[in-house]
């Protein structure tokens, strides 16, 4: 922990990512299973990136031997360090996602986080726009909110013949983040959230 002096850009002493990400569990359930990795704070070039995508790669494709599949990927935030990407054509987009998460193949849900807004929260807004671009139909950065509003969430389902799972992505950085904080925006989101769930 960052507070007991730990780098929180380092592993952990005394935790093993490498193997579970060069070695990945490939007997995830039965065929009719839905299946998610989740992950956050991975964008910046380093060689923790590079265990998670060659992992995540090296998972998709020992499934798909099972007959088997990830469904999706869920991106839990800061997305982009250390200030979000600066427009749709920012060179972070090809270096952090196209190029190591591309190939896994199955839609990466975006959630946002503090380092996504940082320095001008409308930066967050280039993730919403950049969702079903060429090359990018598998990034979904969602906004049920409308472009403008403080807070970024959304919704999306996942179904198999015996299964169906709904995926709710909130937006705490309009809680707790000085340059986006508004409660009237969170208070909306709430509202939002008990509608879905009410609802579906």
């Amino acid at each position: 922990d960052w507070k007991y002096g730990h780098d929180p850009y380092r592993t952990p002493p005394g935790v093993d990512y490498r193997n579970a990400l060069e070695n990945p569990e490939a007997n995830w359930g039965d065929a009719e299973a839905v299946r998610f990795a989740l992950f956050g704070d991975w964008g910046r070039p380093s060689h923790e990136q590079a265990l998670v995508a060659r992992g995540l790669r090296t998972l998709q494709s020992r499934l798909k031997s099972q007959q088997r599949s990830l469904d999706g990927v869920l991106l839990a935030g800061d997305n982009f360090y250390p200030n979000g990407v600066t427009s749709l054509d920012d060179e972070k987009w090809e270096r952090l996602w196209g190029v190591p998460f591309r190939p896994v193949g199955v839609p990466f849900l975006v959630a946002i986080g503090n380092h996504d807004y940082k320095v001008d929260p409308r930066r967050a807004q280039y993730q919403v726009a950049k969702t079903g671009r060429p090359g990018y139909e598998l990034w979904r950065c969602r906004d049920d909110n409308g472009p403008g509003q403080p807070g970024i969430y959304t919704t999306e389902w996942f179904e198999t013949d015996k299964l169906s799972v709904q995926v709710v992505l909130i937006d705490t950085n309009v809680l707790v983040y000085a340059p986006t904080r508004d409660i009237e925006s969170w208070s909306r989101q709430l509202h939002w959230l008990w509608e879905r769930l009410e609802d579906d």
